[in-house]
């Protein structure tokens, strides 16, 4: 419900009477979010929009704050709060204000996403202008050392509306932006016929210079009669174990006055397929007197915090009986984000495995080094590795920091990114002769297309030692007695007398 769209929603409900939404405080979705009892976690009228980041053990929430209610909003910035438990927060304080008259985004900034990047935060967000052309709506980059002091980037807007008749040619807003690897993902809205948004995906090597997907748009609006027949909006995307999840709003029926959260997933080597979840939405209105019970449950922001699902999401509940305009909740997955059945993700992980030394002698030490690669398409979660040292080596030591255990012989990688290497060297003692080998072998919980390259073997030959021969002594002539040592000494000269006429002769 961001301020053009609750503008009209405003017209409506001062025309006439809106009951409650259908099904409001049901059970919604296979996904079982649990709604903090204390909400509003902030209670500040016009907040929403959240975007948390935490860095070290402290919580830094972004969100849009827009006064005065009912509008016209003069004042449309992005807020800045802190948190040691992502519950309670410290006071405001802007960080982010429209630009200079005449500025693309001199009617307003919304925040979209925000990151923490190589010690960094950086922020894209949407920028407003008072009269186009060039642009309505843009979206912008700012970065920033601690949360606080923003500075935009000076080659503002990054990304721009499409050209008509493209599908994003009237209005672009609410980038999702997640780094894998050194790309850059983002999933954004768009429109060519306001209110009827749809979601854009783009790519970038930096942040700032971004490709739109040819395909565009990813993900629309569902079948006629759905919650989110209207309208989809506000992406909010996770990479998580192999996939990308998103968790979306989405707007129903012919007057688009009902916005709650949905769910998809993607391979996260694609971004461009999604499969919704068939029992959407995850997260609905409250129940009266709830103060989410009224038209929205939408703009949200998921984060793993350590194995747990945390929601920071925007809410409003001026339709039974509260003042207009967003304040913020929470809430919590119940149990861990289950991979979801679909869609099916492979990767093809290859293990080459070699010796530093294939003829050793007993007693050396050799390095086996076994090196895993994921060939793609996709991330392969949980990659486990298999190398037992067999019968005739003595484990010394290896470079694993402990993800090797030589008792099992199980190395534990982790997740492993497409295109990405990690190699281990296992340092070992020749105990015994004969033929040795050591067999590695690789697996995960993403499916493998390929098995034929999942193991290696690295073979020994250590020779038997041949024995050294026992030189042959001349008869020792025994000197013990007196005559025996008379006998040695007239050899001597004997020898002697005969070596001379020989050299004289």
């Amino acid at each position: 419900m961001r301020s053009d769209k609750s503008q009209a929603l405003i017209a409506v409900v001062l025309a006439c009477a809106v009951s409650l939404a259908a099904g409001a405080g049901a059970s919604w979705a296979a996904q079982s979010w649990t709604k903090y009892a204390g909400n509003p976690v902030i209670t500040e009228r016009g907040g929403y929009q959240p975007e948390v980041v935490k860095v070290g053990g402290t919580y830094h929430m972004f969100y849009t704050f827009r006064a005065p209610a009912g509008g016209p909003y003069t004042t449309i910035e992005v807020r800045h709060r802190t948190s040691a438990d992502g519950i309670t927060w410290s006071a405001a304080t802007t960080v982010l204000t429209p630009g200079a008259p005449g500025a693309w985004d001199d009617a307003g900034v919304f925040v979209d996403s925000v990151i923490y990047d190589g010690g960094v935060f950086k922020m894209w967000y949407t920028g407003r202008q008072t009269s186009p052309p060039p642009t309505k709506n843009a979206i912008g980059y700012a970065t920033s050392p601690d949360g606080i002091t923003w500075t935009k980037h000076p080659g503002n807007p990054v990304l721009t509306v499409g050209i008509a008749p493209a599908w994003d040619s009237q209005l672009v807003r609410e980038a999702a932006v997640v780094k894998v690897g050194s790309t850059y993902h983002m999933w954004y809205a768009g429109t060519a016929a306001w209110p009827a948004f749809s979601i854009g995906y783009a790519t970038s090597p930096d942040g700032i210079a971004w490709t739109k997907n040819a395909g565009n748009p990813v993900l629309g609006p569902g079948a006629p009669g759905s919650w989110e027949d209207a309208t989809v909006y506000g992406p909010q995307v996770v990479h998580h174990n192999g996939y990308f999840h998103m968790w979306y709003s989405g707007g129903d029926g012919a007057n688009n006055n009902t916005w709650v959260l949905g769910y998809a997933a993607s391979c996260d080597a694609d971004g461009v397929n999604w499969t919704k979840e068939a029992a959407n939405p995850v997260l609905g209105l409250g129940t009266p007197p709830a103060w989410d019970c009224g038209d929205s449950v939408d703009y949200n922001y998921v984060m793993n915090d350590g194995g747990t699902w945390k929601m920071w999401y925007s809410g409003a509940g001026f339709r039974c009986g509260y003042p207009l305009d967003y304040q913020l909740g929470y809430a919590t997955l119940a149990g861990a984000l289950e991979t979801p059945p679909f869609p099916v993700c492979p990767a093809d992980l290859q293990l080459v495995k070699t010796v530093n030394n294939p003829t050793p002698l007993v007693g050396q030490n050799i390095v086996f080094t076994v090196t895993v690669t994921n060939l793609g398409p996709n991330s392969a979660v949980n990659v486990v590795v298999n190398d037992v040292l067999p019968a005739g080596l003595v484990y010394v030591s290896d470079d694993g920091g402990g993800a090797y255990n030589p008792g099992t012989g199980v190395w534990t990688i982790g997740n492993l990114l497409p295109s990405a290497s990690v190699s281990l060297n296992i340092t070992a003692t020749v105990a015994s002769t004969g033929t040795i080998v050591n067999l590695a072998s690789v697996s995960s919980d993403t499916p493998d297309p390929n098995t034929g390259n999942n193991e290696d073997d690295a073979i020994i030959v250590v020779p038997t030692p041949t024995p050294t021969p026992t030189p042959t002594l001349p008869v020792p002539i025994p000197v013990t007695s007196g005559s025996g040592l008379l006998t040695f000494i007239a050899l001597l000269a004997l020898v002697g007398v005969v070596a001379l006429w020989r050299w004289r002769g």
